[in-house]
Order: structure tokens, then sequence, then C-alpha cells
């Protein structure tokens, strides 16, 4: 078996272990040996693998992959400066795990991937235009959006909703070699959050993704909080349509948000945006809308909850993997993602409730 020390690191960055805390579970390794093998001034052996596996609670077979860390883009994910080192790493190390192995699993399986239309904010392309062009593209009218996640992954594009244990974290899109996207959502977050995050990332594959290579790209960026900002106003302008959304926001007062979210089927929050970016309210209504969001409760969780549509796109790839393909669940995750079963259950939610059966006397 051929090891790649690489992967030690992403192992434990993904555990949330630094070296020396990594050593020490170990038992017998000393902090300068590990980085050694780690910077491959000493052998990667099969011994200290076994050892590593057990540990970190990982397949062996991860530690033979070729693939190595890959940082993800600055722009592909929000709220990124907000994180402390300690959740960021563990959670971009899962990303690239997850990554690759997504890459791995479409080496068998076959999926239909549309090519996107790729448009710089440039000139007359303001963001409101790219998404007023890109639901022409879609064959969309002005009406609200039901079905989402469904239309995303008629594209060809994976949604993934990942169960992740901080609110610092929304969203990402992870670009595999093979020009696979994948937008990886937490699952924690109420739908409505999840909903103006996948446009936001839509705005990211159409907008910034394709030109993020081009050092020209950022010429005209201030900083990158620039990009975040575009990416949410195609966000606001695609769930939104300007014409419609001016009519339906006309005389724009609190008890109205209710009937506006279950209409629009966004928040109330991306409502109010939304009305003062196209005019329909002044500043300072969007100053009293919020107050009475804070007044309410209403800031980090809204009292009504609006439904989407859940992805179906990386369970039918396990699918057929495991029906047509023949692997075992425990093959998928270790052979293919290099990650534990139960690891794979708890991060794609795969974790079945078992059927109970009624019986009558």
């Amino acid at each position: 078996m051929i090891l790649n020390p690489k992967q030690i690191v992403l192992a434990r960055n993904m555990r949330g272990l630094s070296q020396g805390e990594l050593s020490k579970r170990l038992g017998h390794a000393n902090q300068s040996t590990l980085s050694n093998v780690e910077k491959e001034k000493l052998p990667f052996t099969e011994e200290l693998a076994n050892q590593l596996a057990e540990v970190l609670c990982i397949p062996i077979a991860f530690f033979s992959k070729e693939k190595s860390f890959t940082r993800l883009s600055k722009f592909y994910y929000r709220k990124r400066n907000a994180f402390p080192a300690s959740e960021l790493v563990p959670l971009e190390s899962k990303m690239e795990i997850i990554r690759s192995g997504y890459e791995e699993l479409l080496n068998s399986v076959d999926i239909n991937i549309k090519k996107l239309p790729a448009i710089p904010v440039k000139g007359n392309n303001s963001p409101e235009a790219i998404a007023n062009s890109f639901r022409l593209f879609l064959g969309l009218n002005d009406d609200p959006i039901d079905n989402l996640v469904t239309m995303v992954e008629k594209l060809g594009i994976t949604v993934l909703f990942l169960d992740v244990n901080s609110d610092k974290f929304s969203g990402l899109t992870l670009q595999t070699d093979i020009n696979a996207p994948l937008i990886v959502l937490n699952k924690n977050m109420p739908n409505d959050h999840k909903k103006f995050t996948i446009a936001h990332e839509l705005g990211h594959l159409i907008m910034h993704i394709p030109f993020a290579e081009d050092p020209e790209f950022y010429e005209d960026l201030e900083d990158l909080d620039a990009v975040e900002q575009q990416a949410d106003s195609f966000a606001g302008a695609f769930l939104m349509p300007k014409k419609k959304a001016q009519y339906t926001f006309a005389n724009l007062t609190y008890s109205r948000l209710t009937e506006l979210k279950l209409y629009w089927k966004v928040s109330k929050q991306a409502i109010i945006y939304r009305a003062k970016e196209i005019g329909a309210i002044n500043a300072n209504k969007f100053k009293f809308l919020f107050i009475e969001l804070s007044r309410f409760g209403e800031r980090k969780k809204e009292n009504i909850e609006i439904a989407i549509d859940m992805p179906v796109l990386f369970k039918r790839i396990i699918s057929v993997y495991e029906n047509e393909l023949k692997y075992s669940r425990k093959a998928i995750s270790e052979d293919i993602l290099g990650i534990s079963e139960q690891d794979f259950n708890i991060w794609f939610d795969f974790n079945e409730r078992p059927r109970l059966r009624v019986v009558l006397d």
C-alpha cells in the first residue's frame, strides 16, 4: 500500500487536532516524529497508518488516497472571516474530503451537468441584470420559485444538506476537477436561509467562479466583501424579480411581511433588503422594519417557517452504487470516500429510522 503523508494533515485537521494533540493520543509517537512524517522526512509506515486509523476513527484506505488538500477559494462561502480557526480548519478539511470523494463517486456514475452562463459583473451587467438573464435561461416567469433545490439539481448541481454545528456557516460551493459543482448547506439553518443561500451560491457559479483564476477579476473590486454583496444582490433579484416585487411590496408594513414571506417563500429579512434595494421603501422604513423584527424576536429565527424541497441527487448516486454496482455502504464510505460508515451516515443524514409495525390482536 502506497501511503500519502499529506492525508495525515487532512485527517487530523478534520478531527480538529493539532500535531501535538495527535501525538499524545498516539502514545509513543512524539510530535517531532509526526512532523517529520508529515513533511516526508521520515517514511510513513503501515504500522503508523494503522495507529492513526484507530485513533482518528478513519479507515486505513484514507491514507492511501492521492488527493491532497486544496484550499477553498476565498469567496466560495459566506461569513468566513467570522470563523475562529478551531472551527474553520475542521470545516475546510471536511469539505475537501467531501469534494474529492464526490469526484471519485462520479468516476462510475454519469450525471447530466448543464453548462451555466458565465457573466462577469461589469458595465451594464449588474447582479440584477444577470439574475434576470439567468431566469430567462431557465425559462422562468416572474412568479416565486417553489422548488429551488429540484430546479438546481436538474442542472446537474448536487445539493447537500450537511450537519454543521455552527451558525457561522451557511453554505459554500465546491468545485471539482471535472466541473461538477456541489453546493453544501448547513442543514440546521431555517429553510428560508437555505433557499437564499442556494441562490447566493448560484450567483457565485455564474458571476465569480468562472473568472476566479483571472487576475483582472479583482481589478474592479475594493475588497472581497464586494463579491459577497454581489452574490446577495443576485440572490434577491433571482428570487424576487423587480417588477413583480415592486407591485407586491407596495405599502409595505411589518404586518404584511408574513403574507409576503408565504408568497415569495423567502425570509422576511430578505424581503426587507430587497424592498430597499428596488426603492420600494426608504432608509427610515428599512430601519423601522428591522427594529420590529428584533422587537418580535425574529432576527435569528422567524416565526413562520417555509417548506423546502429536499435534495435527492447525492442519494441517487449512492443508490446506483448500492443497487447497480453492488457496493456495500461500508465499501462506499471507506473505499471511495475514505471515511467511516458512521461518519458517512452522520454527515449525509443516511441514518434511517427503523419502520415500526403495528401488531393487532
